[in-house]
């Protein structure tokens, strides 16, 4: 598959955990050898951005994978994954969207602007603990992460994923 390409929709939250309201693109369709899909519950009105992510190959094809299985598509399928098991599936190391969750290994701190596209990555908290896993984007200091169990799948920026999974340190990581 080319680069993956994805529609989204701006959106902003607020949460008690974080300041400041959290703003991030909500993955609301994937554009495949000029086919979109949308999610089901969403209705285009024109406000909706082509994104480009810089991530191509197979990974790209078992994103559009788990945008389909886990959006609303298949009402027999759950879509119940975490932030863990969405990268790890997009890796390649999953063969099915269940099961236990993946925790990755830290393997180098980098900058919250240095994460490059297809390249795993986690936030970690001061006392060591990963908190969230993410997927490095060609968009500078932006990566592509699912938000919480049966959460959005986004674009966000790191600085914020790092305020709402209270990361001390952004990380590359290892999955094998």
């Amino acid at each position: 598959m080319s680069e993956l390409l994805l529609l989204t929709s701006s959106r902003s939250i607020t949460s008690a955990k974080i300041e400041t309201p959290f703003e991030f693109e909500e993955v609301v369709g994937v554009i495949k050898d000029d086919r979109t899909q949308v999610k089901p519950v969403h209705r285009l009105d024109g406000s909706e951005q082509e994104v480009s992510t810089g991530i191509s190959g197979d990974m790209a094809e078992r994103i559009v994978e788990s945008f389909v299985s886990t959006r609303g598509f298949d009402r027999n399928r759950s879509s119940d994954i975490n932030c863990h098991l969405f990268v790890f599936f997009a890796m390649g190391r999953a063969r099915a969207l269940e099961g236990n969750a993946w925790i990755p290994l830290l393997t180098k701190s980098v900058s919250s602007q240095e994460t490059e596209p297809g390249i795993p990555y986690a936030t970690v908290t001061r006392e060591g603990n990963i908190s969230h896993s993410l997927l490095g984007t060609s968009l500078i200091g932006r990566s592509l992460s699912l938000l919480g169990n049966k959460g959005a799948l986004s674009i966000c920026s790191n600085e914020m994923l790092m305020n709402l999974y209270k990361g001390w340190l952004l990380g590359k990581t290892a999955i094998d």
